[in-house]
């Protein structure tokens, strides 16, 4: 949500100090199907390190685009029990 509030900020040319965000669900039904059908409004504000954890992970995505060999690296490091990571990682092993 921080992310599309300082694009919004950005395009509109509104500070950001004076916009907040919003998330609204609409349509919302419980597990067992009453016919009853609800919304909310989730009026809560993005944390203070949303943002900068953001940028971190873009960064991480561009720094990847920019050196594909980097994501085979951290992949690797990224060490997950399953039959998938395994075949990855051996088949990159034998190049």
């Amino acid at each position: 949500m921080e992310a599309y509030k300082r694009a919004y900020s950005i395009k509109q040319r509104i500070p950001l100090k004076n916009l907040k965000v919003a998330i609204a669900y609409v349509g919302l039904r419980g597990p067992i199907n009453n016919g009853e059908v609800k919304c909310e409004l989730d009026l809560r504000q993005p944390g203070k390190t949303a943002f900068e954890s953001f940028a971190k992970r873009v960064n991480k995505l561009l720094s990847w685009i920019n050196k594909p060999e980097h994501f085979l690296q951290d992949f690797k490091e990224y060490k997950v029990d399953n039959m998938l990571w395994r075949a990855v990682v051996e088949a990159s092993n034998k190049k």
